[in-house]
């Protein structure tokens, strides 16, 4: 479930039942709606069709909101940090408000104290998730969500890449993603208190092994570094206000697993 983006403030949809609620996000025809319902803030999410490529690439949308229903459910057994399911149906799924994403946080509360908290709460939700086997896919930072009230992080928008069995090529793409999203933020060199947060959190979480193997692959991956160079120029030179600076990411990323 997509919760807010940075530099949003989604105006929530007031209703009194989850049938209520399901009609008016249909009503605003969006894939993701956040509403109120009884007083209680949640968001749904509705089977719109995707563009044909789309389609074609993942699958029909209702198939695909039946299947992150039952990763959520089945995430939720094993005690995983995944927002509650509240309802859900055929075409249309609607999950607790879990706080705004990392990403939000960054882009709208760049110095709030709490961040750091955040961020290791991030790192050791992703462990537990390990831990138990599961990967999450594509963690990126508007998938993370910090949950102040409960001083938690949850993850959201368990799609197609979301795993109940991964294995360890799972867990260092999970590692290499959330950093990657991190630096697509936040891309310049130098220390990233938030993001040892998240590291320390994490390795004094997760299984052994996995973040120095994290390393190893964001190592033969060196040679992205240098061939990236031409998209980073385009980047800087003619997409200098796009939100997500991915193509700047790149070899900070490699980097900051060469060093860790």
């Amino acid at each position: 479930m997509t919760h807010a983006l940075p530099h949003s403030e989604p105006c929530a949809l007031v209703t009194e039942t989850l049938a209520a609620a399901v009609a008016a996000a249909r009503e605003a025809g969006q894939r993701v709606t956040p509403v109120t319902i009884a007083g209680r803030p949640a968001w749904v999410k509705i089977a719109l069709e995707k563009r044909l490529i789309l389609r074609l690439q993942k699958g029909p949308a209702p198939r695909l909101l039946r299947e992150e229903t039952a990763m959520l459910r089945a995430m939720a057994a094993r005690g995983l940090a995944v927002p509650e399911i509240i309802g859900a149906g055929d075409d249309w799924l609607i999950t607790s408000d879990t706080g705004p994403t990392l990403a939000a946080l960054l882009a709208d509360r760049p110095e709030a104290p709490d961040l750091p908290r955040a961020f290791a709460a991030a790192g050791r939700a992703l462990a537990r998730m390990h831990r138990a086997g599961c990967a999450h896919g594509r963690p990126h930072l508007r998938d993370v969500c910090w949950d102040t009230a409960q001083g938690r992080a949850c993850f959201i928008d368990l799609e197609r890449a979301a795993s109940l069995s991964a294995g360890m090529s799972g867990f260092t793409r999970d590692l290499l993603i959330f950093v990657f999203a991190y630096y697509s933020v936040r891309p310049q060199p130098g220390p990233q208190p938030l993001l040892d947060e998240f590291g320390e959190a994490y390795r004094q979480a997760a299984p052994a092994g996995i973040w120095g193997a994290a390393g190893l692959r964001a190592r033969r991956w060196r040679w992205l570094g240098p061939l990236s160079r031409p998209l980073r120029w385009h980047e800087r030179r003619f997409k200098p206000h796009r939100r997500f600076k991915e193509y700047a990411a790149i070899p900070l990323t490699l980097r900051h697993f060469d060093d860790g």
